[in-house]
């Protein structure tokens, strides 16, 4: 299959679009009973991961669950592709629709991270994230995001960082993208995407492209990955939330994503 984008001919390398009634696992992680760093507040458990009706489904409950000795308020769904399916440059959609921008501290992701030796030393070796939305701004705002650490050789095989990381927020409009029209991307499904190669990673949602990095850009040492990665969609309830006040309580709340493709420039 090959589809054409901004005069660019796309081969599509492989894709799930969740048919049938249980997740396949010869693609697919599913995390259990798994945290992701002391200040999130979500237990990863593998009931809320379902398939239904042609999607994914990744669930975010408001309950009480335990990990060891530690009381977490929040479970909810994470998956990846992990030593399943990963690829070196091309072009990475998920089509998606996000939670509920309501629900308190709400942070659904779909990003990248390096095959191997992946969590070693992040993050050297890259982290790029296709997606994230928090719910403090009501989901009329999506994030494209490129992390890197530095060290001799850039290299995701290292095992010690020399000089610490250089995060990519981007928080400014080039790293966003914040529509003039009011958008909720709860409400319908979008495609949020990049485009990578050995010099550049692009950031898109739907078709529009909102975020650009380049190798070495404005002068600095700044690498683009050239291993392959593989994919994680999950959603965290975390302090990047932005909201104040008194939250609606509006748990649980659905990530549902309709697919996901990888593609290749056509030879």
């Amino acid at each position: 299959t090959a589809v054409r984008a901004a005069g660019v001919q796309w081969e599509l390398t492989w894709e799930d679009e969740f048919l049938g009634s249980v997740l396949n696992t010869t693609h697919w992680n599913v995390a259990n009973n798994m945290t992701h760093g002391d200040k999130e507040l979500q237990l990863y458990v593998a009931d809320q991961v379902t398939v239904r009706d042609g999607t994914l489904v990744l669930t975010t409950t408001k309950t009480t669950a335990m990990h060891g000795t530690k009381e977490y308020h929040f479970v909810s769904g994470w998956v990846d592709t992990q030593n399943k399916v990963s690829q070196t440059f091309g072009k990475i959609e998920v089509r998606a629709k996000l939670p509920n921008p309501a629900a308190f501290g709400i942070w659904p992701a779909h990003w990248l991270m390096p095959e191997r030796n992946a969590w070693n030393c992040w993050p050297v070796g890259g982290e790029i994230d296709i997606m994230e939305a928090t719910g403090g701004e009501q989901n009329n705002t999506v994030y494209g995001t490129y992390h890197w650490g530095h060290n001799a050789t850039h290299s995701v095989e290292s095992t010690t960082c020399t000089s610490g990381c250089g995060c990519d927020t981007r928080f400014g409009h080039n790293g966003k993208f914040q529509p003039a029209v009011r958008h909720n991307f709860s409400d319908d499904f979008n495609v949020f995407s990049i485009e990578w190669d050995a010099n550049r990673i692009k950031w898109f949602v739907n078709t529009v492209q909102y975020h650009e990095r380049q190798r070495n850009e404005n002068g600095t040492d700044l690498p683009i990955p050239t291993e392959a990665f593989y994919i994680i969609l999950n959603t965290a309830i975390d302090w990047w939330n932005k909201q104040s006040g008194t939250p609606a309580d509006v748990y649980p709340v659905e990530h549902i994503i309709d697919f996901v493709r990888f593609y290749q420039l056509k030879q």
